[in-house]
């Protein structure tokens, strides 16, 4: 009998921890010692921006970027320490990215889009 509850909360226990709500920066934006994280309008087109990261050698090369801190959506994963990825037609001012090492969920880095994001041109 214990054995058959075992797993079914082994299985909740590993969900749960694989979404964890990013903890909140002590500013923002905000990176860690020698963490590069930017998020940067595509010329021409302000509902789509380019998300960058580096990550220094002492720190984790496993990361992942999460958007919004209520929703915890997760954007993108890499195991390598320095990239980039663009996202759709969804920027807005305000959106929260995070970088987080994906094995202790800790923030390496959080930044948003400003409230002037593109000027009024968003959603255009």
């Amino acid at each position: 009998m214990t054995s058959k509850l075992i797993i079914p909360a082994c299985m909740v226990l590993a969900t749960v921890a694989c979404h964890r709500t990013p903890q909140v920066p002590p500013s923002m934006p905000y990176a860690a010692p020698g963490v590069q994280f930017s998020l940067a309008p595509i010329p021409g087109d302000c509902s789509r921006a380019t998300v960058s990261w580096d990550v220094p050698g002492q720190l984790p090369e496993k990361i992942e970027v999460q958007i919004d801190r209520t929703a915890r959506t997760v954007f993108t994963r890499s195991n390598d320490r320095k990239g980039h990825e663009d996202t759709g037609p969804w920027i807005r001012p305000g959106l929260e990215f995070y970088l987080l090492d994906r094995r202790s969920g800790d923030v390496l880095a959080a930044t948003q889009a400003s409230s002037a994001y593109c000027a009024g041109k968003a959603g255009r």
